[in-house]
Parts: C-alpha cells; sequence; structure tokens
C-alpha cells in the first residue's frame, strides 16, 4: 500500500533572485527633491508586525532585523561624516496581532502620532491590504510588505506608495505544485486545505489551477476560519476519500506553539535598507519622493552594493550615483507594481525535528 505522506505548507521560503535585465523605470524615478549642497533629513520608519496572533512567531525577529538595519544605517552615516545631519530612526513597533483591525490601529498610530514616513509590515496580506487601503494610501505614506504574498497586494489602486519584498502567490502556486508533484507525482489526487482568508484563498486557488493543468487530480477541497473553536468538520472532511497526500495552507500556530520560528527577518531587514536608500537619492524622507527613488536603488544598472558596504553606498547615492542594492534576503529589482523581479524558492523538509531544503529554483514575474 503506498504510504501516504502530509505536505504542510505554513509558508514556502522565498528569497529573490537576480533577474538578467533593469526594469524600465525612468518615468517614475527622481532625484528632484533633493536640496543642493549639503543633505539634511531624518527618515522615520515604523514597523507593523506580529508580536501576538497566528505569526507571532516571526514578528518579534522581523522587529530585530528592523532594528539592525536602521542602526547599521546610522552607523554607515557615521563612518562618513554624516551621522549629525542624515539620520534613521525607528519610531515604534506595532502589534497587528495578525489581524485587520489590529493592524490599522498601529499603522494609524505610526502615522498620526509617530510621523512614520516609512511603514514596514505586514507580514499577512489579511493585514497588508486593509492597512495600505485605511491608512498608508490615503495618507501617502510609504508601505514595504516584507512576507505578504497575496496577488491582490500587486494591482491595488496604491499610486506606487505600497511595495513588498517577497513575491507574489502567483508564483508560489506554481513552486507547490512543483513540490508536490515531486512528493507524489504529477498524476496524483490531492486533498487540499487552507486558512479562509487573502493568504489561504488565494494560494490554494493558484496551486490547484497549476495541479489541474499539471494533470494531477483534487480530492478533498476545504476551508476552515483559524479563530473558530473547532476544526473537527473540516478535518473529516480533508481525510475522507484515498488521496496520495495532502497540502494544507496555513500558519505554524494553527498546529500548536513551539520555537519562535525564523528565516524571514531578512525581508524586514532589506525593507529598511531600500528606504534608506531611496531617501538618500531623493535627498529627502519625503514618502513621495521616496516611493520615486525605490526602483532605480533595488536593481541594475547601478553600482552593486550590500549593507557590508553601506558606506560607499552612501558616497556613491550622495555623489549622484546610481546603486543596485543586493539583499539579504536576495537581489530585489522592484518592477513596475513594486514586487520583487524575481523568487527564488526553497522546498523544505522537516522530519524528526530537522529542516533540510530538497530543492530550490527560480521564477521570473
Amino acid at each position: 500500500m503506498r504510504r501516504r505522506r502530509l505536505l504542510t505548507v505554513a509558508a514556502i521560503v522565498l528569497a529573490a533572485a537576480l533577474v538578467t535585465s533593469a526594469v524600465g523605470a525612468a518615468a517614475t524615478t527622481s532625484r528632484s527633491g533633493g536640496a543642493k549642497g549639503k543633505v539634511s533629513f531624518q527618515l522615520r520608519i515604523g514597523d507593523v508586525l506580529p508580536f501576538t496572533g497566528d505569526l507571532s512567531g516571526y514578528g518579534p525577529s522581523l522587529d530585530a532585523a528592523s532594528k539592525i538595519a536602521v542602526d547599521r544605517s546610522n552607523a554607515a552615516l557615521k563612518k562618513d561624516g554624516l551621522g549629525k545631519s542624515i539620520s534613521v530612526k525607528l519610531v515604534g513597533s506595532e502589534d497587528d496581532q495578525t489581524k485587520a483591525q489590529a493592524g490599522v490601529e498601529g499603522a494609524t498610530k505610526l502615522v498620526k502620532v509617530d510621523k512614520a514616513q516609512v511603514i514596514v509590515g505586514s507580514m499577512a496580506s489579511s493585514v497588508t491590504i486593509p492597512v495600505a487601503q485605511s491608512v498608508t494610501i490615503p495618507n501617502k505614506v510609504v508601505l514595504i510588505a516584507p512576507t505578504s504574498s497575496a496577488p491582490q497586494i500587486t494591482f491595488l489602486n496604491d499610486n506606487n506608495y505600497v511595495w513588498r519584498i517577497i513575491g507574489s502567490d502567483t508564483l508560489q502556486g506554481r513552486a507547490l505544485a512543483i513540490a508536490v508533484a515531486d512528493g507524489f507525482g504529477k498524476k496524483a489526487t490531492i486533498n487540499v486545505g487552507a486558512r479562509n482568508d487573502a493568504f489561504g484563498v488565494a494560494l490554494k486557488a493558484l496551486f490547484i489551477a497549476e495541479w489541474k493543468k499539471g494533470g494531477g487530480k483534487i480530492g478533498a477541497d476545504v476551508a476552515w476560519n483559524p479563530d473558530q473553536p473547532s476544526f473537527d468538520t473540516e478535518a473529516a472532511k480533508l481525510v475522507a476519500g484515498n488521496p496520495a497526500g495532502w497540502v494544507i495552507i496555513d500558519f505554524p500556530e494553527t498546529f500548536g506553539k513551539g520555537k519562535p520560528v525564523t528565516g524571514f527577518e531578512g525581508t524586514s531587514f532589506d525593507s529598511v535598507m531600500v528606504a534608506f536608500l531611496a531617501a538618500l537619492r531623493a535627498h529627502s524622507s519625503s514618502p513621495a519622493k521616496i516611493r520615486a527613488n525605490l526602483r532605480a536603488v533595488s536593481g541594475p544598472p547601478g553600482v552593486p552594493v550590500t549593507w557590508l558596504t553601506l558606506p560607499k553606498a552612501i558616497k556613491l547615492v550622495l555623489a549622484g550615483k546610481d546603486v543596485n542594492y543586493e539583499g539579504v534576503w536576495g537581489p530585489i529589482d522592484f518592477d513596475s507594481h513594486g514586487d520583487p523581479g524575481s523568487t527564488l524558492f526553497k522546498i523544505w523538509e522537516y522530519k524528526n525535528g530537522v529542516v533540510s531544503t530538497l530543492k530550490t529554483f527560480t521564477f521570473h514575474s
């Protein structure tokens, strides 16, 4: 009898990979707001991240990474003798509780009270979308989402104020279909379950479409409210039939608390770094001028720079030279929608308490 295996997808690890051509961003690249002569500004950044709730295993470490990026930026400025005229400040770290209302409230405080010009957040698309629509877009504040992957974000009516570091689930659905085919065979029958929110619904639909396109079959198709008191009915549907395996799309918290989950820290670190470099290029911390320079500092044809060469990057930018920031998470290369230009996927296996990488591959947007 064929052994069944359970494939649990809390989140596929993503990292941007280098694309071979530059994004045509001349129309949205500007240095016009910069003052001539000495540059002076303070960049005010706020975090909206999950310190409680379904993604609480990730939030604190992403917040710590943002703080490290702020510290590194200020240290590089000091090394270049610019510490008294230019600075970066993390004005607040708000807990979105992995819930839309809390995220909107936290972002509102950061924008209205703390005067943040850039918001880093959130992780969950179900939080990022309402934060963008209710707070950052109407207030013309830059929002850089570290890990939100819902396809809807790509097409928000955001006037270029919404960006993200991780690629869309449009790519992740294809990557998941490849992983499942490797595990169960391309023609296998798979039962699929997902949380009923922006992340789960979108990725489930995209996976099912890709799976059927490749000749695979879907048995059960189940969704659940993450806050419901019992999952007995959904569990019974999921185990029905005779599937070769399962795809479960959810967050780690649903399956029980454990050690803090890490691995995505580079996304919030890079969010701060690209915002900082864009502000430098604009000679201003104005959100409108930052958004106009994010593409230019995140991809070719500029001089490649990293956080390790940040003092050099600062000098180049202030001298009017183009730079291409190669992030901790990977090359970013923002496209015309504010999405990363390509994404490297890693397929993980968790077995006997050990996580190992089975396969890596790249998709371009």
